[in-house]
Formats: structure tokens, sequence, C-alpha cells
């Protein structure tokens, strides 16, 4: 039987902006970095001398984002 080949393309844009970090937490179970990586997640950045807390994602560039730009 022969099978068909499929390629996937697709747009992620903004994935990494609305990751759940609970559901990474919890992803990642009993790891021994865990609590390291909980504190990166909600550390929060600053903007023109504000501070904004961070409830959801990994923002690009971020210190455990997959892919860092330079």
């Amino acid at each position: 039987m022969r099978r068909r080949k499929w390629v996937l393309d697709a747009d992620i844009k903004g994935a990494f902006d609305s990751i759940d970090h609970q559901f990474l937490l919890d992803a990642i179970g009993g790891f021994p970095a865990r609590e390291l990586i909980r504190q990166w997640l909600k550390a929060g950045y600053m903007e023109r001398g504000v501070f904004h807390d961070t409830d959801s994602g990994t923002p690009q560039g971020g210190i455990i984002t997959p892919e860092r730009k330079r």
C-alpha cells in the first residue's frame, strides 16, 4: 500500500507569548530546576521604566525560549 506524504506549514507567531505557565510547569513535572524555571517565567519585565508582571508566555529572547534572536 502506498502512503501519502504530507508537509505541514504552520504559522505559530505569538505561540510563545501565550503559553500557560502552570501547564508548562506541570509538563516538566519533577525536573530538578523546576523552581528556577518558575521564577524565570514569573520574573516580569521592564518597559520604559514600568514593571510588568508576566502571567503567561515566554517573551521572545527570554532565558527559556527555544530560540534566542541575536
